[in-house]
């Protein structure tokens, strides 16, 4: 004799809403991977291959190595770059050959003596003295470019370094913009212009005189990736936090801080980073 099975509606509920869920996460788990392997793809895309590249930045305004008790001493800078532990270190208020900092090349005598490889901008000149910014790598530098930007008070420039960095290339960009709002709504456009023409891992670094959260940075700086800082220290003595740290594409993982310091009228800010393609993906994949 044949037994009918009577079915319990709260079972039968239960088992539907199990398939329902089964198949709703299935289909997330799909969107999340086909997101994920289309990052993937554009980061190979922008020349990172399958491998990881991890990098410790820095960017300084050093005020040509004048500190708070108003002593020029480039050793306290050089100590400051050496403990961050940076690989790439953008510089800004930077001297070569001044009277004011002992007639020095500021930034071949920090390479030198952090053995690294550099190149500079100059933003203003007085004869044979020179003022601008500077970009210190322990990785060689390929090339750099200097552009020129508009200034009320004093000319400002644009140093960009492509760094090589085994088979890879980075580009390295640092600026010091004005002080007055009228001369940054003229300068960063222009440097959103050139930022845009580039191709593959970017990083651009330096003194901004204004905070992330100022318009003129978050609508020409929108496909750019801030570092924000771990803790809300400020980099100026005001509290404000004015020199910043941008990356293109997104890291995969990152983290930036200041570090205290009374070798300049700035903090350095200091960052860790690592671009990662084939790891990102494997991860999602694995969930």
């Amino acid at each position: 004799m044949r037994k009918t099975v009577l079915w319990n509606p709260v079972v039968a509920i239960a088992f539907i809403g199990l398939f329902l869920s089964v198949i709703m996460k299935s289909a997330h788990n799909m969107e999340n991977n086909n997101m994920v392997w289309g990052q993937y793809a554009a980061m190979k895309g922008a020349g990172f291959g399958v491998e990881q590249l991890n990098l410790k930045v820095m960017t300084y305004n050093i005020r040509h190595g004048r500190g708070m008790d108003n002593k020029v001493n480039l050793d306290r800078i050089a100590e400051d770059i050496r403990k961050s532990m940076a690989d790439i270190v953008a510089l800004q208020e930077v001297d070569r050959f001044n009277f004011r900092s002992g007639f020095r090349d500021q930034a071949k005598l920090l390479a030198d003596r952090l053995d690294m490889h550099w190149c500079f901008a100059t933003s203003m000149r007085w004869g044979f003295m020179q003022y601008g910014n500077a970009i210190l790598s322990r990785f060689p530098i390929e090339h750099s470019e200097v552009y020129t930007l508009p200034g009320m008070k004093e000319r400002r420039t644009l140093l960009k370094a492509v760094v090589r960095i085994g088979d890879r290339r980075v580009n390295v960009y640092t600026t010091h913009l004005g002080v007055g709002l009228q001369e940054r709504e003229l300068q960063l456009p222009i440097i959103a212009d050139i930022l845009a023409e580039d191709e593959g891992p970017s990083i651009f670094m330096g003194d901004l005189n204004m905070e992330s959260s100022h318009v003129l940075v978050s609508s020409l700086l929108s496909d750019w990736y801030k570092l924000g800082l771990t803790a809300k220290t400020g980099t100026v003595l005001s509290g404000l936090e004015i020199d910043h740290i941008f990356v293109n594409p997104m890291p995969y993982q990152a983290s930036a801080w200041t570090m205290s310091s009374v070798a300049s009228d700035h903090n350095p800010v200091v960052a860790e980073l690592l671009w990662s393609a084939q790891s990102r993906a494997m991860l999602a994949v694995a969930e």
